[in-house]
């Protein structure tokens, strides 16, 4: 687990009605399924976009709202700054290209750190009660 989805799971585990699901080697095909067909919106983690403000690390974490193949693109919910409070449409090929992040975690009971990689990375905050079939390959992590 990457150290930002460190956060994101503590927030779930000190909440004791959900559950924090988590899959990676997702598809887009699993985004579309997930928000169409179960209309819950699935967290990615990957190289955002941030134009004039790119910087070396460009890890990030949105939201997907919606998936549309047939116009070829995905919305999402950006917490970054310029994009918040307003979705925001991203064409699938680009996304696809952009969906991997790196992570330097630390290593236990060491000063040494490892470098991990996430590819195709999504997860789900979601009430105990929330049930997704086992193909798409969650993992409950609290």
């Amino acid at each position: 687990m990457t150290s930002g989805l460190l956060v994101v799971a503590a927030v779930a585990i000190g909440t004791s009605d959900v559950k924090l699901l988590l899959a990676e080697g997702a598809t887009i095909g699993d985004l579309e399924k997930i928000t169409r067909k179960y209309k819950f919106p699935v967290g990615v983690e990957w190289q955002g976009v941030f134009y004039e403000d790119e910087e070396g690390d460009n890890g990030h974490y949105c939201i997907i709202t919606e998936v549309d193949r047939s116009k070829n693109y995905l919305k999402l919910s950006d917490p970054y700054r310029k994009f918040a409070g307003v979705d925001r449409k991203i064409r699938i090929s680009d996304f696809e290209k952009r969906w991997w992040d790196s992570n330097e975690i630390a290593i236990p009971y060491s000063k040494l750190k490892k470098l991990v990689y996430d590819r195709k990375l999504i997860f789900l905050i979601t009430s105990k009660k929330a049930t997704f079939p086992r193909n798409l390959g969650m993992v409950r992590v609290n």
